[in-house]
Parts: C-alpha cells; structure tokens; sequence
C-alpha cells in the first residue's frame, strides 16, 4: 500500500458521508413531521399535533447526533490523508471556515438575514471541501497512474456542482421566499436533492478506497 495515510483518511471520509445521508434522511422526515404536527394543530386534531410534534424532536435530535458524529469523523479522516496528498490540506482550511460560519450563524436570531447568511457560507465552504477532498484523491490517482479515476473524478465534480447549486436554490427559496409549509416542502426538495450528492460523492469515495488498497 503506497499512501496508507489516504487510506485510512479516505475511508473515515466515507463512512461520514454514509452517516450524512442518514442524518439527511432523519432531517426529511423530521420536516415531513413538522408538517403533520403543524396541519393536526390547525385542524385540531391533538393525535395527529402530537405525533407529528413528536416525529419533529426524536428526528430533529437523531440527524443533530449524526451530523456532529459525521463532522468529526470527516474532520478526522481529512486530516490523516493530508498526511499523503496536500490538497487535504486546504479541505481542512475550508472546514475551518465552516466552523466559523456556523458559530457566527448561531449568533443572530434564527430566520434572520444574517443567519440565514452564513448558513450559505457553511454550506459553500461544505462543497468546497468536497471538491478539494476529490482532489486529493485525483492526485493521488495520477500518482498510482489510475487515469479513469482522474477522469471520474472531473464528472463528479461537474455533477455535483450542479446538483449542489439545485440544491441551494431550493434551500435559499425555502428560507427567504417561501413560509411555513411551502417552506418547508422547498426545504424537504432540497433536503432529497442534497441526497443525490452525497451518494454521487460516497460512490467516488468509494471507488477511491479501492483504488488506495493498491
């Protein structure tokens, strides 16, 4: 094994990204649950208000632990690859710079312009992470002389970007245009597209692992 540093990162890399997409799924349905609640309240129906209330905490609370779980984790398997491939450390700069969004974000009210602000700078910094993190592994496939992984890597990021980009209109629309339930059904649309760019980005890291056990 030539980089068993980028091994190891990559594969600590990819078991975050399994975990985000549960997390993704849990924040979907925690929505979805919302929605119910806030329909059964208006209708007056206590069983529906309940559970769907209910749905929102235990789902809120489930994607919560594993988002922090899958942040350490990346954290964690980008820092042991830098040890191989340079480009993982500016990966890690942009995780730095999405700490910072978050923390400044958790400063001013929720919903605000600020907020709401730097919410869209963590989540540029978040895809900018990507796209360093498939850098890395592009270079070290041209150092393995793996030129199909180059390549795939160039596809992935072309369709993450756009798929990313879908993404944060929705998410943008959903915070500031929409309100309330239509709020909350563009957020669900964005929450499903998002999924669609954590299983193309998983199944390159995937590919990755593969190609490092060489």
């Amino acid at each position: 094994m030539k980089f068993p540093n980028a091994h190891d990162g990559v594969k600590k890399i990819y078991t975050a990204e399994i975990l985000m997409i549960i997390a993704v799924v849990c924040s979907i349905i925690m929505l979805i649950s919302g929605i119910i609640g806030a329909a059964g309240a208006s209708a007056d129906s206590a069983a529906a208000a309940v559970g769907g209330f209910a749905g929102l905490a235990i789902f809120g609370v489930a994607s919560a632990v594993l988002l922090i779980i899958a942040f350490i984790m990346n954290i964690v398997g980008i820092n042991k690859a830098k040890l191989d491939e340079a480009s993982f450390n500016t990966a890690l700069i942009f995780v730095l710079v999405g700490i910072i969004a978050s923390a400044l974000g958790a400063i001013f009210k929720e919903g605000s312009f600020l907020q709401e602000l730097f919410t869209i700078v963590n989540s540029v910094a978040s895809i900018l992470i990507t796209y360093y993190v498939i850098k890395g592994i592009q270079n070290l496939a041209q150092q393995l002389g793996d030129k199909s992984m180059v390549e795939k890597g160039d596809n992935v990021i072309k369709l993450i970007c756009v798929v990313y980009a879908i993404s944060l209109v929705a998410t943008i629309l959903g915070s500031f245009v929409f309100t309330s339930v239509a709020g909350a059904v563009v957020s669900i649309i964005g929450s499903v597209v998002s999924i669609v760019q954590y299983i193309l980005y998983m199944t390159f890291l995937a590919q990755a692992v593969k190609m490092l056990e060489a």
